[in-house]
């Protein structure tokens, strides 16, 4: 008896409904007929293009009725995940490998490769050596008298990330040239803001008034790291970069505004952030804020991952930031 075919025997034996959809789901996958991660981002309800498949319309169809995978199915779908990343990541080294010999004998063709990214201006975020910054990471905020910190839907504070004196910042078109920008996240809730119900684990808050100091809602859990800022450039390709080595690309980084460092979907996220939020279509999106995973102060967003705080460019023109999405992603 085959593998799958043990599978339909415990499916039929649980006489579960949808025994027929998850071994044609478990078979589309393992003969690479379907998509694997697709499957998978599908029961996790992460946005992605059109459905038009009639097994996968089916699986969204009884996830909206209530179904659950059976585990059996999820281990499936993980095991074919990991080994279309194992060939991707072959199949990616193998090119950069090729590319980095043609590049060193051939340097004029790197240069012209890298001619084709397209740059924006944007601002770096780096440790204050001076100390004496208002802007800074963690510990408490130092919000205006009456200003509470924010909660979440279930009431609790949510966690301090940063807060950002707007005069202490580079000139900028976009960004206020006074006031304070204070950015909260619930840091256990860990939300992605892949679906609309994730609103609300987090807060992005900007206050003309002047600080009254430290106002903790409970005790900092990490050590506040006071904030410096410069100017700096990002770059977006739309062509995987092979044979180009690191340090000549924009690396992970604490930054505002330009483009995000791209690790799953990059340019994609402002698309789902119109999709997920309803915005009419066209909606342009600006990073406001994007955080990264560091070590010196204890984050660890899952997997090394970031998170990318966005708002509207006609919010951000108004000053309005009570609309700011947040998605998370990571390795």
């Amino acid at each position: 008896m085959g593998f799958f075919d043990k599978i339909k025997q415990v499916l039929s034996g649980a006489n579960s409904q949808y025994e027929e959809m998850e071994f044609d789901l478990m078979d589309g996958v393992e003969l690479a007929k379907l998509n694997a991660l697709r499957v998978f981002d599908i029961i996790n309800d992460i946005p992605g293009e059109e459905i038009t498949d009639p097994l996968l319309l089916k699986l969204q169809s009884a996830l909206r009725a209530g179904y659950k995978p059976s585990p059996e199915l999820m281990s499936v779908l993980n095991n074919c995940i990991q080994n279309d990343y194992s060939k991707t990541i072959i199949a990616f080294e193998t090119k950069n490998n090729e590319m980095k010999a043609f590049y060193a004998e051939h340097p004029e063709e790197k240069e012209k490769a890298l001619a084709k990214r397209v740059w924006k201006d944007s601002i770096d975020l780096k440790k204050d050596e001076s100390g004496k910054n208002f802007s800074k990471f963690t510990g408490a905020p130092d919000l205006p008298p009456g200003l509470p910190v924010p909660a979440n839907p279930e009431g609790k504070p949510l966690d301090f990330i940063a807060q950002i004196s707007c005069t202490e910042l580079p000139p900028s078109k976009e960004l206020p040239t006074t006031g304070t920008l204070y950015f909260f996240y619930d840091i256990k809730a860990a939300k992605s803001g892949n679906t609309e119900s994730d609103g609300g684990y987090w807060k992005v808050i900007y206050s003309t008034d002047a600080p009254a100091g430290s106002t903790p809602a409970a005790p900092a859990e990490y050590e506040e790291k006071r904030i410096a800022f410069a100017p700096g450039k990002t770059w977006h390709s739309t062509e995987i970069e092979y044979g180009i080595e690191s340090e000549d690309t924009a690396g992970k980084k604490h930054q505002m505004l330009g483009f995000p460092f791209e690790i799953q979907r990059g340019e994609d996220m402002k698309d789902d952030c119109t999709k997920i939020t309803g915005s009419p279509a066209g909606t342009e999106w600006i990073l406001l804020l994007q955080v990264d995973s560091d070590d010196d102060i204890g984050w660890m967003w899952s997997d090394a991952g970031m998170l990318y705080f966005w708002i509207r460019k006609d919010d951000l023109a108004r000053r309005n930031f009570d609309h700011v999405w947040m998605i998370k992603e990571c390795y």
